[in-house]
């Protein structure tokens, strides 16, 4: 066995840790888990590391054992050069799921904040619920729910009283540390408390919460307490005259199957009629409209889609006959003409490259590489927008059946699908690795999550995908730069060129294409077919061209 000189690598780590933040702790740590090392005779490796985090476990509290897992991180990237142990060692036991719970099972975890044993139900509960997220998070949660609930008394509590202790402990905070520390250190750990009292029944209304829920953001309202000053109230999102018709235009567009999410050109509009004191809609002309989109400092592209809102909004007015026709301010407004953008459309070997690319993505964690891999195969095994399968819930996917169920699409419908054999194996195998890691999740959770256990957001996924083309080498200086929704558009495209290859008549089986794709209009899926055209004239038709070679095979030389 090879006798490692620690001595070395600890003063080659003093060295290179001089001038970084927090050295003193890193030593410490480095120093420890060595005297662990020497006094056991034990191996560096993860479980090395799992026993010396064990022992601490019994003597110090769990926030020192939890940091000191983080701090041997960089004296475990110094041993990593020379193949002594994985630096991503400490990081791996930190991530392990119901990590706290396998430590409570050799004594108590130790906590800095006592509390009564009224309480202690009720924590062990809130923690059962942390399980999935870093460890870090979830002993930083914790402990803020038990320094909240060290100052109850050990017993049920009114509403008033409630109230009482929840805002004194709030005040207390911000008169002791910064804004942004109340806000991302204490305030997530009380707000998970609340909501378990609750659910439990301890406690009747979330205070917090509907707290929140009036103000404008949180760290202003935060300030606001901090001063004294009277709160700045959420405004509703209307409030000129037109708020009724605007409200029932949104009702009606929802009534159509449209979400309408696009909420920002009225809201502009109605401050507009505010702030420039607009009496009535007969002070609204074409010349006001035309003000109000050239006073707001928009693109191109945000002031064609702001032209429709108006006249869309205009029209209905019409069909109300609150407007007549010719007073419509909106039909003299000029369209904006933008050249439309020609969807990228995958080479199957340019799919293939880029889902490798996910899976050897080196930056990230393992599970989140295979997490990317079959998200991203998934929108393009079943061409869904890319806010579809974020969407979707662990009682949407049905592995047994092979069928997966789109929740609130584009048109405000449900729709379900059927999977193909590979995209079933990739879910299932995903599903696999997501229970192993971070135990069965239930129903009503994401199906698609991070290796902390939460949910995955659209400009995270954004930045992989562009990462990943990068590295795959999708994409030229002659073709629009890609996007994730270009994995639907590739999808349709080669499924209507196989049916070209296959024999068989497109147009034909383009309804069902339409209704897979969940489009409430089949002309929408007719797009599909210009671009597959054009794929062909591109691929210098191969149908003909087969032909052609058939003809000079088989006919004698005379004859063709």
């Amino acid at each position: 066995m090879t006798v490692i000189d620690w001595e070395r690598y600890l003063t080659d780590f003093k060295e290179a840790s001089i001038g970084r933040g927090k050295r003193d702790n890193e030593r410490a740590a480095a120093r420890s888990w060595v005297r662990f090392l020497n006094e056991t005779g034990s191996t560096p490796n993860e479980e090395s590391l799992l026993e010396w985090t064990i022992q601490h476990a019994q003597s110090l509290p769990i926030e020192v054992v939890v940091g000191r897992l983080h701090w041997i991180e960089p004296f475990l990237s110094l041993l990593s050069q020379d193949g002594v142990i994985s630096r991503d060692a400490a990081r791996t036991i930190r991530e392990r799921p119901q990590l706290l719970s396998y430590l409570q099972s050799f004594g108590p975890l130790r906590f800095r904040s006592p509390v009564g044993p009224y309480w202690e139900p009720h924590l062990a509960s809130l923690l059962g619920g942390l399980q999935g997220l870093d460890i870090r998070y979830q002993v930083q949660m914790l402990e803020a729910a038990r320094l909240f609930a060290a100052r109850l008394p050990l017993g049920p509590l009114d509403a008033c009283a409630w109230k009482s202790f929840v805002w004194e402990w709030v005040d207390e905070l911000l008169h002791r540390y910064a804004l942004e520390n109340v806000r991302s250190k204490f305030l997530p750990g009380l707000d998970r408390f609340l909501a378990e009292l609750v659910q439990r029944g301890e406690c009747q209304d979330h205070l917090l919460r509907q707290w929140r829920e009036t103000q404008t953001g949180w760290v202003e309202a935060l300030r606001r307490r901090k001063q004294g000053a009277a709160p700045q109230l959420r405004l509703p999102p209307f409030g000129s005259f037109l708020a009724p018709q605007i409200e029932a235009f949104i009702q009606f567009r929802r009534s159509l199957g449209r979400k309408f999410l696009r909420l920002n050109t009225l809201q502009a509009l109605d401050r507009h009629l505010i702030t420039s004191q607009v009496p009535n809609l007969a002070s609204i002309g074409s010349a006001f409209l035309a003000e109000f989109l050239s006073s707001r400092n928009w693109q191109a592209s945000t002031r064609r889609l702001a032209t429709g809102d108006l006249r869309r909004f205009f029209d209905f007015m019409v069909r109300q006959e609150a407007l007549s026709s010719h007073e419509n301010p909106a039909r003299h407004l000029v369209r904006i003409r933008l050249p439309s953008r020609t969807p990228y459309i995958f080479l199957v070997r340019e799919i293939a490259g880029f889902l490798t690319e996910l899976l050897q993505d080196p930056l990230r964690h393992p599970f989140d590489q295979t997490m990317h891999f079959t998200f991203f195969h998934l929108v393009y095994a079943c061409a869904l927008r890319i806010s579809e399968p974020i969407r979707l819930k662990v009682g949407d996917v049905d592995l047994e059946a092979g069928t997966i169920l789109i929740r609130r699409t584009k048109f405000g419908k449900n729709r379900k699908i059927p999977l193909g054999p590979r995209a079933a194996e990739y879910l299932e195998r995903y599903h696999e690795m997501r229970c192993q890691r971070l135990g069965k999740p239930e129903t009503t959770a994401p199906f698609f999550v991070g290796a902390a256990g939460r949910g995955v957001h659209q400009n995270t996924l954004r930045t992989r995908f562009r990462e990943a083309c990068r590295r795959a080498g999708v994409g030229s200086p002659n073709r629009p730069q890609p996007r994730p929704h270009d994995l639907r558009h590739s999808m349709a495209v080669h499924r209507l060129y196989k049916w070209y290859m296959e024999g068989a008549d497109p147009q034909k089986r383009l309804i069902l294409l339409s209704i897979y794709m969940g489009h409430v209009e089949p002309h929408s899926t007719q797009y599909y077919l210009n671009l597959s055209h054009d794929l062909l004239r591109i691929a210098g038709r191969p149908l003909e061209k087969a032909l052609e070679n058939w003809l000079k095979e088989s006919l004698p030389c005379d004859e063709r």
